[in-house]
């Protein structure tokens, strides 16, 4: 596939073919080594202590979130088409 450069629709930047895939591949990467946590129970992840699975730096930024801002990043997961 030809190195071009694609406008990123609106956002006022650029970025390559190259670049869009290698960042796919990274979100699938992610994706795959915590799909357990996607995919578990409400019920397993207080039972099985799913929360010391997390990296540190991640559970630290989280516990730091105000209200506000962990609503709107719960909000942010939500199907747009309403769909769950």
């Amino acid at each position: 596939m030809p190195e071009t450069i694609l406008p990123a629709s609106g956002a006022g930047w650029d970025v390559s073919v190259g670049d869009l895939e290698e960042r796919a591949r990274q979100l699938a990467r992610l994706i795959e080594e915590y799909r357990f946590l996607a995919q578990c129970h409400v019920t397993d992840y207080y039972t099985e202590n799913l929360w010391q699975t997390l990296p540190a730096d991640w559970r630290t930024t989280l516990e730091s979130l105000s209200v506000a801002d962990a609503l709107h990043l719960i909000s942010l997961s939500k199907d747009p088409t309403g769909n769950r």
